[in-house]
């Protein structure tokens, strides 16, 4: 038993006196019992403060039980408790009991925070691991990293579980762990501390994470770039830390990959020298550059110092920041500066100001002595003192009157704020962030736009001792960045733009051009390798081309200076080329390279073509010779001659110059020693050999003879001379095999040009009308470049148009001559002349020699009867035969202009006959669109060159279908060809045109006169072209010629009519046109004569629409208005002239109505009277009143007819039509079917049973045969069928229908024969039939994908064969005769019993078949969807799934192919299905590395594009993004498309719309512009689709990563804490969720909701409708997107971002209803994320008030939505809104840079 003398024992050890037992006693310790029971604080404290410490161990000694001996010491104590006093100072405590070691003791405390948290992934191991390591050896754990704790050691072992505690909360967010929470499991359910950290670097260590690694770090380092907005030493250090990661994974990096990947991404123009005159290892490369960093960074003090506004532009910037990045930004800059400052040498300047001596100081006054003091503070700190930094009297004096106010002391001190700093801002924003993101994906393609060139190792100027950085430094002057960490002073500049230049070099072994400063006028097939002969180009193969640039000679002058054969560096920043100068001077150039200083020229001379001296100067900057050049415009093309340097490739001429177009994008180099395979469509098309041949690109002189209309062969060759034949070969489109069309080039319209001399015109007429109806000619001729110009018309008065035509199409004369005719002299003409400033003159009377368009009118006669002869064309084509005559004469040389052409005389440009390709009424064939499998090849003849339309290779055709012209019609094609010899017209009665009957004539006047003095004229023929004029002057009778204004009417040159017409003198004066009688007129030209005037065919089809729907209404329905209708009409009259009808109403009144109004309101009524009565004026039956009434009845009987053929009406019991069925009654069109072969994988593809049998005896087999035997057999084991005796069908009553059974032949890719036996279900009636049949959602499928993945579900998918026929069928229908393919059945009568395929209700009846054999395996039908069955599994604890499409299943369970084998006996499912999904609904699925599912649409998106590319003949180019910036289809004003393309255009879109529907994001906003168009596209809207293919193309394997986990959030915290349950509880009290009673019990674990929003205002320009884009994800999958353009206009973009997010908020909820009804947990509010702040905060703050109460709805919604906590808005930044995509055309950098974070994908994997 313990002693109660506490004097003795504890008096003696601790060494106590009579007044620390007085104050022991006062506590209450009165024994050694009482004195185990106190604490150190417990002790008073007037005892001395180690006599406490001794009374606390003995305390401590005494809990414990033990007894304190006579003889014990507190040494022996201390001993007996096994821990030293220092140690237990302060930390005893008197413990009831025997106490456990304190772990804590000795160790400072460790909080967790401290220990960032982990996500899981590989890549972000090596960070985490670092810095958690490096806190943990700071504390007590660090013994635990490197061992387990000792077995035994209280102590050790609980901190061991507290690290591995510290450990599981750094991961529990992350995919980590599993693997903490196995180590417990694994090592009995303890937690060890340092077992946790081995299992995480085991894990990491794991050889199955090198692959991933190495991607990774490849990735990042892929991603760094030395540009303008990096340092040098940031990207240095980077560069070295990633390939140091990539050669610890095993990765062999070379000192020269090194050297070449880090030049590779060297971007920045200041370090561009230092790279290409590198050579050495990478160490020296390393410290090249951080050399040249440290000049910029002095040159960039230097001008900093002197630029006073540079700071101000930094302390801006900084103030905008955030307060943690200012105050780290500002600690940066500061330590940086000071470590600066002690590196720097003493003897060195560096700007410090010394201490300034005190009587110096004092004997400054007070404001002197702050002022300074003040600068010298700020020079020492780096910063300029600008004037306002000084303190004034005033300043001075406000501040003591604010020391005084503020209460300070005379003391105190005052200082001037500077800087401002924003404290206390929220951090509200917050960005997501997904671990699908393709950062690799993304580089490449943004890259891939840019060049990727291979940098040069070797430069030409190795020689020189400095670096040449004359031209980023001198030239171009400009502020560099000062780069300090983070922080910048100073203004970014953007990317230097030069000026290309020329560089002069001796030793270049061949002229390279750039890619900017040139004009290529010609592509070469050659190309040859180079090495490094620019900056910046490694080696590369280049094309040889001949190029035109432009400078500037010592005048001021420009000069056009060409190479031939230059090798063409085609990147749009190679800005340098290189010239050899002894190259020029072999070329007669004279090139003086030696500088002034030197004492040369330093120029260039030349002899232009005009024989001037042109003297170009050099530029010398003390290293290189150099010429500054640019690319001349297209003025300067067209006026200015070329002065070749070197020889060209081809004779260039100033009209190739005009005509050259630069084709570089679609140029292909041919590299050396590759083979490249030439595509099947681009071959050439071997052509029979005729003849001996000319050679490529030439003709003989008889077959120029023949295309340009007979000239002699003396005038054909000067013609040649003096003309080019640049593309006599065949052109790209007649040699393809498979023919496209190409896009014309639409040309400006330009003012009319001046033309020098005058111009004659005159009429002449034809005794034929023309096929077009024209019947009389306006020429015009230029005097001085005898050119013609012609215009075909109808009459005479039409001539004003053609002389319009004239100006616009040739230019304006100084003078036009005409005759004295009417319409040539009257206001029109005159009113144009006046104009454009043109004198008109008239011939002298009597005088038409003046006119020397005479003289041409017969050389055009005469070539025109020519042509029309020697082709065997008709006459009626003699208008494309004029005109292609003139064309002729306008190309061919002439004698008395120099042996040069009109058109070269006339333009300046020397003419090009190569499109003369054809003879007139050639037979050839042009491309035209048709139905598929007919030919694109339209037979047709040849009428001329279509010079207005497309390019010169575009022509004026007139089909001939059938071997018919008088069939066909005219075209403009520009892929035209001479037809094959199997392709030539065989008509037996072709003979030559009967040319008697055809002539030119014109009207002459003779010597007779009318009673009225007026001369008579009569139509003459014109004479021949070897006729003189001067004897057409005047006739045998001594008539004379004279032109006068005539009619449209066909005239016979047979039959002279008389006419009147103006005097010698010009009077005008009354006459009669000459008539004659008409040829017979085509039934078109008769209808066009006799139509009535007064209605348009729009107003005609509404009228007939009108007349049809008033003949079938019903005859008890009122007509009229109020009740009152027309019963009949009485009787007619005509008043003033006008046809009134007495009409007779139905209440019995009589009234007369106007024709207008009758024909309005009852046309069956008003037509049928008029017909029946025969209402005319008119005694020959003209009258325009009976014949619109005689076509209105023919039109509505016709209607009326097919009406009754197409339709039958079913009545119901009160003989109302109840419904319309369209059947084909007695048709009298009978379709004949194609009995041509068709062949699929070149086997036959039947058309019926006996055909098959027939192609199975030809070929020897049975297949065919066995294919329909296979499927019969499989429907009678269904029991599809009742056998009945022959004629059993007419004992069946009247509710069964009649149909028909037919075999459906195919051939698989396997070359198996499938057949399939079809019902003919459009013969079967459908009234009291359910057919609709539903199946799965799309987001359906897409939640069933995450919800496996996050429980970890199996996942199958099968096909059901033959699952229409499982069914019974509700039709009842027979089949009178069974076929032969029943075998011994044939000729029975079959009544069908199950769904067979073809049967409308096929699909429902097995749809509900499927459901009860579901329902009878346990599952149920989802609330939301009826096409996804649940059920729980075999555990109770999750559960099993099935989505089903028809007959498409897929199941997702843990034990899936137990449900598989469940539906397995009861279906047949095909083998060939059953797996997990690899194409499901149109996705193709594929695993990742991680295992999980990418979803993609690639196989669709191959097909669509072959397909399109089928259509279409050639190939689509690709894409890199679906739309252009800022593209605005609404805003399109091109053409209308056809039919044809119309039909295309809406197949298009649809192909599109499902593309969306399976999960391409990418083209939703696309689609959706494009879509509103399908009612009438344009041909813009057609090339937008075509582009949003292209971009398919290219980018068709982008996949969606299917990955429950949650996305990661970066900021917002303030934002995210915010509780609007409760904020909003005031103003919504009754919010709340709605929950379903009936939805399962959740048991999958809750998966996170985020939805991302936005909208662009008035984005459509025409209505101003805004845009709605909506993302929602579940864990990291989008599973629903949507861009819709909003309902209703919004005034506001608050009022439409407000919309939107009511939107969001709608389909939030519904998601969240999807997710409970699949039995998921949700609890928490799910994210929206918007880029409104203004939307957002009204959505989250309670006191916002309703400003626009227009949104008051949205408003409401949104945030009760928030106060029921099923939404949490919240503010994201706009460049990190994925949304942003759906609402607008965004740049390709910002579309991939949110599209590639949502998908992944490669280009590579595209190809």
């Amino acid at each position: 038993m313990p002693t109660t003398d506490l004097d003795q024992r504890v008096k003696r050890i601790v060494n106590l006196n009579d007044a620390d037992v007085t104050a022991l006693n006062g506590i209450d310790a009165h024994s050694e019992e009482d004195l185990k029971f106190l604490a150190f604080e417990d002790i008073p404290g007037a005892i001395s403060l180690l006599k406490r410490r001794k009374l606390n161990v003995i305390s401590q000694y005494l809990a414990q039980g033990k007894v304190l001996n006579a003889t014990i010491t507190i040494d022996d104590v201390q001993a007996a408790l096994g821990t030293g006093l220092a140690a237990s100072a302060g930390l005893g405590s008197g413990l009831r009991g025997a106490a456990a070691p304190d772990p804590s003791r000795g160790a400072p405390k460790v909080y967790t925070d401290p220990l960032s948290e982990f996500s899981g992934n590989a890549e972000d191991y090596e960070e985490w691991a670092r810095k958690s390591e490096s806190t943990i050896k700071q504390t007590a754990y660090k013994d635990i990293l490197s061992a387990s704790a000792p077995v035994g050691d209280a102590v050790a072992e609980a901190r061991s579980g507290e690290l591995f505690n510290m450990i599981l909360s750094c991961v529990a967010d992350g995919h980590a762990l599993n693997t903490i929470e196995k180590v417990k499991e694994d090592n009995q359910g303890k937690e060890c501390g340092y077992l946790a950290w081995k299992a995480l670097k085991d894990w990491y260590l794991d050889p199955s994470q090198k692959d991933s690694m190495i991607q990774h770090w490849e990735t990042k380092l892929k991603a760094l770039s030395l540009d303008s907005d990096t340092t040098a030493t940031e990207f240095i250090n980077n560069f070295e830390m990633f390939v140091r990661k990539l050669d610890k994974l095993g990765e062999n990096w070379t000192d020269d990959k090194k050297i070449r990947e880090f030049k590779a991404q060297v971007t920045d123009s200041d370090y561009e020298v230092e790279c290409r005159v590198h050579k050495g290892d990478f160490a020296s490369l390393i410290a090249t550059i951080r050399t040249r960093e440290q000049e910029l960074d002095r040159q960039a003090d230097k001008t900093s110092r002197k630029n006073k506004r540079t700071r101000r532009v930094g302390f801006e910037d900084e103030e905008a920041e955030s307060d943690d990045n200012m105050n780290k930004s500002v600690r940066r800059v500061q330590s940086e500066r000071g470590n600066a400052e002690k590196k720097k040498s003493p003897h060195k300047s560096d700007f410090h100001i010394p201490f300034i001596p005190k009587f110096l100081y004092n004997s400054l006054d007070s404001h002197t002595r702050k002022n300074l003091a003040t600068w010298r503070r700020m020079v020492n700190a780096g910063e300029t003192m600008v004037k306002d930094d000084l303190i004034s009297d005033g300043d001075s004096k406000d501040s003591k009157e604010a020391s005084k106010k503020s209460g300070k002391g005379k003391g105190s001190k005052t200082r001037r704020v500077t800087k401002l700093r924003k404290l206390g801002i929220q951090d509200d924003t917050i960005q997501i962030k997904l671990d699908s993101s393709d950062d690799e994906y993304l580089e490449q393609d943004l890259n891939s736009i840019s060049r990727n060139c291979i940098n040069s190792l070797g430069h030409d100027s190795d020689s020189l001792s400095m670096l040449d950085h004359s031209i980023n430094d001198n030239k171009i002057p400009r502020l560099r960045m000062l780069k300090r960490g983070d922080t910048s002073v100073g203004m970014s500049r953007g990317r230097t733009i030069h000026r290309p230049y020329a560089v002069i070099d001796p030793g270049a072994e061949k002229e390279v051009i750039g890619g900017i400063g040139w004009h290529i006028l010609h592509f070469s097939d050659k190309s040859e390798a180079l090495d490094g002969a620019l900056s910046g180009m490694g080696t590369k193969v280049l094309p040889a081309v001949d190029a035109v640039t432009a400078v500037l000679d010592t005048d001021g002058s420009t000069v056009l200076l060409g190479l031939g054969e230059a090798a063409y560096e085609r990147r749009t920043t190679q800005y340098e080329s290189l010239w050899n100068s002894h190259h020029m001077r072999n070329n007669g150039i004279v090139v003086d390279d030696v500088s002034e200083v030197s004492g040369g020229s330093q120029c260039i001379k030349l002899i232009d073509h005009n024989g001037k001296e042109r003297i170009i100067p050099l530029k010398f900057n003390g290293d290189i010779m150099t010429l500054d050049i640019h690319v001349p415009t297209e003025e300067e093309l067209l006026a200015l001659r070329v002065n070749w340097l070197t020889p060209p490739m081809e004779n260039i001429t100033p009209q190739s110059i005009r005509r050259s177009r630069n084709a570089l994008k679609d140029y292909n180099i041919q590299v050396p020693g590759q083979e490249e395979s030439v595509p099947e469509e681009e071959q050439s098309i071997p052509t029979p050999e005729i003849g001996p041949s000319p050679g490529k690109g030439q003709r003989t002189i008889e077959e120029w003879k023949e295309l340009l209309s007979f000239p002699s062969d003396n005038v054909v060759k000067k013609t040649l001379e003096s003309t080019t034949q640049l593309q006599v070969e065949p052109v790209k489109s007649e040699r393809r095999e498979i023919p496209r069309q190409h896009r014309k080039k639409r040309l400006l319209m330009l003012h009319p040009r001046r033309l020098q001399g005058r111009t004659d015109t005159d009429t002449f007429f034809s005794s034929v009308k023309s096929i077009r109806g024209y019947t009389c000619v306006q020429i015009f001729c230029h005097v001085l470049s005898d050119y013609l110009f012609v215009r075909c018309m109808q009459r005479e008065s039409h001539s004003h148009g053609a002389y319009q035509d004239y100006i616009r199409e040739v230019g304006a004369s100084e003078v036009v001559v005409t005759d004295n005719s009417r319409t040539q002299t009257g206001k029109k003409w005159e009113k144009t002349s006046r104009d454009v400033m043109t004198k008109q003159r008239k011939f002298t009377p009597r005088n038409q020699n003046e006119s020397k368009v005479e003289r041409r009118i017969q050389d055009v006669k005469h070539k025109t009867v020519l042509v029309l002869q020697t082709a065997c064309a008709p006459l009626s084509f003699w208008c494309y035969a004029l005109i292609f005559v003139v064309d002729c004469l306008n190309h061919i040389a002439k004698k008395p202009l120099g042996w040069r052409t009109s058109s070269e005389v006339l333009n300046g440009d020397t003419a090009d006959i190569s499109p003369f390709r054809f003879k007139f009424w050639q037979p050839i064939k042009f491309l035209e669109n048709a139905q598929f499998p007919n030919s694109r090849w339209m037979m047709g003849r040849f009428l001329g060159i279509a010079w207005d339309t497309g390019d010169l290779f575009t022509f004026k055709v007139w089909s001939e279908p059938n071997g018919k012209w008088q069939e066909g019609q005219e075209y403009v094609r520009n892929v035209v060809r001479p037809r094959n010899a199997n392709e030539m017209p065989v008509d037996d009665n072709m003979v030559d045109p009967e040319l008697s009957q055809f002539r030119f004539q014109r009207l002459c006047r003779t010597n007779k006169r009318k009673r009225s003095n007026e001369f008579v004229y009569e139509l003459r023929d014109v004479p021949d072209g070897n006729e003189d004029i001067e004897d057409t002057a005047k006739t045998g009778n001594g008539d004379e010629v004279m032109e006068v204004e005539g009619q449209s009417s066909v005239v016979n040159p047979m039959d002279m009519s008389k006419s009147n017409s103006t005097d010698s003198g010009g009077d005008d004066s009354k006459g009669t046109a000459p008539t004659t009688p008409t040829p017979k007129s085509t039934t078109q030209q008769k209808i066009s004569d006799t139509a009535e005037p007064t209605l348009n065919s729009e107003e005609e089809n509404i009228t007939s629409v009108k007349e049809v729907n008033d003949y079938l209404s019903r005859p008890d329905e009122a007509e009229g208005i109020g009740g009152s209708n027309v019963q009949e009409i009485v009787a007619h009259d005509h008043k003033l002239g006008h046809l009134h009808f007495k009409c007779k109403w139905s209440s019995g009144q009589t009234s007369w109505e106007h024709l207008k109004d009758m024909r309005e309101d009852y046309p069956r009524m008003t037509a049928q009277y008029i017909v029946g009565n025969s209402v005319s004026r008119s005694t020959r039956g003209g009258d325009r009143v009976l014949q619109w009434a005689k076509k209105v009845v023919k039109d509505l009987d016709r209607a009326v007819r097919r009406i009754t053929q197409l339709y039958d009406l079913y009545l119901d019991e009160h003989d109302e039509v109840r419904m319309t069925r369209r059947v084909q009654k007695n048709s009298k069109k009978k379709f004949k079917l194609s009995k041509a072969p068709v062949f699929k994988y070149g086997i036959e593809v039947p058309r019926n049973s006996d055909h098959a049998k027939s192609i199975d005896e030809k070929n020897g087999n049975t297949f065919w045969q066995d294919a329909y035997g296979k499927e019969v057999n499989a429907l009678l084991d269904l029991d599809c069928f009742e056998f009945h005796p022959s004629g059993y069908h007419k004992s069946l009553g009247d509710d069964w229908q009649r149909t028909s059974l037919h075999m459906v032949f195919d051939v698989k890719h396997d070359l198996t024969r499938k057949c399939r036996l079809v019902a003919g279900g459009h013969l079967v009636d459908m009234l009291d039939i359910q057919v609709y049949s539903s199946v799965v959602k799309s987001i359906s499928v897409q939640l069933l994908h995450v919800i496996s993945h996050k429980a970890n579900l199996e996942q199958l998918c099968g096909d059901i064969g033959n699952a229409f026929p499982n069914a019974y069928t509700n039709e009842k229908v027979y089949v009178p005769y069974a076929g032969t393919e029943f075998g011994e059945r044939a000729g029975m009568c079959i009544v069908i019993k199950k769904a067979v395929y073809g049967l409308c209700s096929s699909a429902e009846r097995f749809h509900a078949h499927l459901a009860d054999s579901l329902r009878s395996m346990g599952f149920t039908q989802t609330r939301f969807d009826n096409d996804v069955w649940i059920r729980k599994d075999e555990s109770g604890e999750c559960y099993e799934y099935i989505c089903t499409h028809v007959d498409d299943f897929m199941i997702c369970s843990r034990n899936a192919q137990r449900v598989m084998d469940e539906i397995c006996s009861v279906y047949l499912v095909k083998e060939s299905s059953k797996g997990p999904p690899s194409y499901y609904l149109g996705n193709d699925y594929k695993k990742d590395k991680k295992g999980r599912w990418c979803i993609g649409c690639k196989t669709y998106i191959t097909e669509a594009v072959r397909r399109i590319e089928e259509m279409f003949k050639g190939p689509l180019p690709k894409k890199d993004s679906p739309m252009v910036e800022g593209d605005h289809p609404e805003e399109d004003t091109s053409e209308l498309l056809d039919g044809t393309g119309h039909q295309h255009y809406q197949m298009l879109i649809g192909m599109l719309n499902w593309i969306v529907c399976i999960g391409r994001i990418d083209v939703a906003f696309a689609t959706t512009s494009l879509s509103r168009f399908t009612a009438c596209p344009r041909k813009g809207h057609f090339d937008r689709v075509l582009r949003v293919f292209g971009f398919l193309k290219k980018h068709k394997n982008r996949r969606v990563v299917v990955d429950s986990k949650d996305p990661i959030k970066c900021g917002g915290k303030d934002a995210l804490n915010l509780d609007f349950t409760e904020m909003f509880k005031e103003f919504y009290p009754d919010a709340a969720e709605e929950i379903d009673c009936k939805l399962p019990k959740p048991l999958i674990d809750e998966l996170e909701i985020t939805a991302f929003v936005d909208s662009d205002h008035a984005h459509d320009k025409l209505t101003r409708r805004s845009v709605t884009g909506l993302l929602i994800l579940v864990g990291r999958t989008p599973v629903y997107f949507m861009s819709k353009r909003q309902g209703a206009i919004a005034t506001s973009t608050y009022g439409a971002e407000f919309c939107a997010m009511r939107t969001a908020v709608e389909e939030v909820q519904a998601v969240r209803y999807m997710l409970r009804c699949l039995g998921v947990k949700v609890k928490h509010a799910s994210l929206i994320c918007g880029d409104n702040k203004g939307v957002i905060q009204n959505c989250t703050m309670q006191d916002s008030l309703l400003k626009k109460k227009h949104v008051a709805i949205a408003y409401h919604k949104t945030r009760e939505a928030a106060a029921a906590g099923i939404v949490h808005p919240i503010k994201i930044s706009s460049i990190h809104n994925f949304s942003d995509i759906l609402t607008k055309a965004v740049t390709g950098k910002v579309f991939w840079r949110l599209y590639g974070k949502l998908t992944r994908g490669s280009s590579r994997e595209d190809e």
